[in-house]
Formats: C-alpha cells, sequence, structure tokens
C-alpha cells in the first residue's frame, strides 16, 4: 500500500466527508482519514491503483481535488 494525501476542495461538513471517503473506498482505499475542516483526505491504497483513479474519484463525487502528495510513513 502507499499513503496520499490530496487536497479537497468543496467539503463544508460531516456527510461532505462520508461522500469522499465512500468515493475513495470504492477504488480500493484504505485507512482514510477525510477532514473537511482540513479540506484534505489522507488514504492508502494498493500498489497497483493509480493515484489519480482517487482524484476521479473525488471530481465525480462533486469535490475539486487538489494536488496529491505521496507520504512516506516510517
Amino acid at each position: 500500500m502507499k499513503t496520499y494525501r490530496m487536497t479537497v476542495q468543496g467539503m463544508t461538513c460531516t456527510g461532505c466527508e462520508q461522500h469522499v471517503a465512500r468515493a475513495l473506498g470504492a477504488i480500493g482505499a484504505k485507512l482514510m482519514d477525510v477532514s473537511f475542516q482540513r479540506g484534505e483526505a489522507v488514504f492508502a491504497l494498493p500498489e497497483d491503483t493509480d493515484v489519480d483513479m482517487a482524484r476521479q474519484a473525488v471530481q465525480n463525487a462533486h469535490y475539486e481535488p487538489g494536488d496529491i502528495f505521496r507520504l512516506f510513513l516510517g
């Protein structure tokens, strides 16, 4: 699994967090921490999943994906 942080614009409540988490979960994301207050989603994707799928999933959920950074947790 690879862990990422993505900025997400347009979230205004916990319901928005759930929509984003559901969209990311549909592409196989795990260990999600979605926060409308921070305007970001932190999640892990399987090695064979292209991170651009996460961007598309968030966009399809009607939110604005932003920068995506790979996190190296040790």
